[in-house]
Parts: structure tokens; sequence; C-alpha cells
């Protein structure tokens, strides 16, 4: 089940209704509008955003806003938007799924596993992965992220530079592929900052969800699943995978451990 989207005092159809509630990010085909005059959460007049899971099973939003099965929450205040600026409807009995909330057209997109708030497995696809050939008129050809992505590969690019850093790994010019055996086991920490809108960038990749979203459905609220994130956003997981298995070809001694030796606290 797909969650639903109220917003207040708008009228019409289209981008313009979600760019109005500082949603430009869920711009996406398949969404569906329809105004409402009463049983709305304010109980003033507004629009309501629906999609249909790309299941494609039917979503069928209720014809009153404040149908029975539903809860509705209005956004906080962020720098993005105000409190109130959209409300964030969810089914008490069904909530929302990772399956239901991916973006069309980015669902082939693979990523590194990681259980969030929900208790749910989602995809995080790392900064590496969101790159499209671009060829400007004349010119050679090039990859870059689309538009929407560009921040989320920014900093990710930063993250990786002073973790790789720290770990000697800038040299290296694959460095999944590094010979990385060598480095020691024991834990490297890394304080970060700015962590809660960098896991919400990580999630907008793949998924229909933006940083207020993440925050009502309680999705990366603590701290040791935003570090996992973080990991995952800079290719962490394979990078020290290909560690141990270079270590575990080296050694009489099999190891099957591929935990990462470094520790992120986020803030």
């Amino acid at each position: 089940m797909h969650y639903l989207i109220y917003i207040p005092n708008v009228k019409g159809v289209g981008d313009k209704v979600l760019e109005a509630a500082g949603l430009s990010a869920l711009k996406d085909s398949g969404a569906e509008f329809s105004e409402h005059y009463e049983g709305t959460p304010d109980g003033s007049h507004g629009t309501l955003v629906s999609w249909s899971p790309y299941s494609e099973e039917k979503l069928n939003p209720p014809k009153k806003v404040n149908a029975e099965n539903w809860v509705w929450r209005p956004c906080p205040k962020t720098p993005n938007v105000e409190e109130g600026q959209f409300w964030l409807g969810t089914n008490k009995y069904l909530p929302p799924l990772p399956l239901d909330l991916l973006r069309r057209g980015e669902q082939e997109l693979d990523g590194y596993e990681v259980q969030l708030g929900d208790g749910q497995a989602w995809r995080i696809v790392p900064a590496s992965a969101v790159f499209r050939e671009y060829r400007a008129e004349g010119k050679e050809l090039k990859w870059k992220p689309e538009e929407r992505n560009e921040q989320y590969t920014r900093n990710a690019s930063i993250i990786a530079r002073e973790i790789f850093a720290k770990l000697d790994l800038l040299d290296c010019p694959n460095v999944a592929k590094a010979d990385i055996a060598s480095y020691s086991d024991q834990p490297v920490t890394f304080i970060l900052s700015g962590s809660f809108d960098h896991c919400c960038l990580a999630l907008s990749v793949k998924y229909r969800l933006t940083p207020e979203i993440c925050d009502m459905l309680n999705l990366v609220n603590r701290k040791e699943i935003q570090a996992e994130i973080v990991k995952a956003s800079i290719d962490l997981p394979d990078i020290f995978e290909t560690r141990e298995q270079k270590k575990t070809n080296d050694s009489s001694t099999k190891n099957t451990t591929s935990e990462s030796p470094v520790v992120i606290h986020v803030g």
C-alpha cells in the first residue's frame, strides 16, 4: 500500500500542485490528483495526490480523505516546507512497503539491503550507480547523475574522500578491487554531520520519499540506521567484502567475517 498526500488550499493537477507543497522531489509519472471540499484532515478544501503502487495493485484512494482506516499527520516545519503545508496519510492496516514506493523507471536499480525503522528491508543505491551516459552535442560521451540525484552524489563524494583518505584508498585506481588486505582490523571512527538529510537523499534515488516523509514514517530516525545507509552510499560493504576475500585467499585460515572496520557516528 502506498501513502496519500493531501495538500490544503490548492486546486489543480500536475507537477505544479506538488511544487506548491514543497514536494518537487515526488514529481513522477503515475500520480493521480483529485480535489476534496469536505472531510479533509484540516477541515479545509484541497487536493489529494495518490500513486498506484509499482505492484500495479490499484490504490483506490478513499472518497473522503479522513476515511476510517486512514491516519493523517501534518508535515513538520523544515527548511523546505512549513508545518502543515501537506499532510501524509497512511492506512492503519497496510503500511507503505518498499515495493509500493518504487519510483517508476528505477525498479531495476540495485543496492545494499538495509533494515530501516519500520522493520522492512530497503535498498540503498550507492552514489556510484546513479550516473547515466550523457553526450552534449558534438562532445565526447560523459557520465553524470540525473539532476535530482546531483546533491546525493556530491554528498557521497565528500564523505567518501574523508573516509577513504583515512583508509589510504584514494590512490587506488579502483577502490573496490584494491589490495587492501593488509589494512588493520582496528576500527576507524568518523563523526559525520547532516547524515539524516544524506540518508533521505539516498532513499529518494529508488523510492518516492522526501526528508519530511522519511521522518513521519520513522524510517531513518535511529543513528545506527543512518550509519549503515552512509556506508552503503559509498560502497563500503563491497569494498570490505573484497578486502575479506583477499585476506581469506592469502591466509591458510578461513575468515568468514566481512564486517567493515569503520565506525560512523552521525549527527
